[in-house]
């Protein structure tokens, strides 16, 4: 990613971020958390779940945050990330907060296309 950066190759990392969500959209539907949610003993592995979707979330919003400001706002704003963590520098380091509370549901991030 820094690379294609460096190399003002900016489609090549919007092209990687984009990988990663498809990635996590794919583990998500994989692993079924609407289901597993469900199942009492399977709370941990729900939670493992979740975690990782959310911080892969975490930090494409925040690498993609020149791209589509608004969206991604939208995203981290919904993911209670405050704007003192949404630096680039911020994308690096695991977000492991405890507990840590969502923010606001505004309705979807995007509207339906019909």
């Amino acid at each position: 990613m820094d690379e294609n950066i460096r190399e003002y190759n900016i489609y090549k990392g919007i092209d990687l971020i984009m990988s990663q969500l498809r990635m996590c959209n794919a583990f998500v539907q994989q692993h079924k958390p609407w289901e597993l949610r469900k199942q009492e003993h399977q709370a941990d592995w729900l939670n493992n779940i979740l975690a990782i979707t959310l911080e892969t979330l975490r930090i494409t919003c925040i690498l993609l945050q020149p791209v589509t400001p608004r969206l991604t706002d939208k995203a981290l704003n919904r993911l209670g990330i405050a704007n003192s963590r949404r630096n680039f520098v911020h994308a690096t380091d695991l977000f492991c907060e405890p507990k840590h509370d969502l923010g606001e549901n505004s309705g979807p991030l995007l509207k339906k296309v019909s």
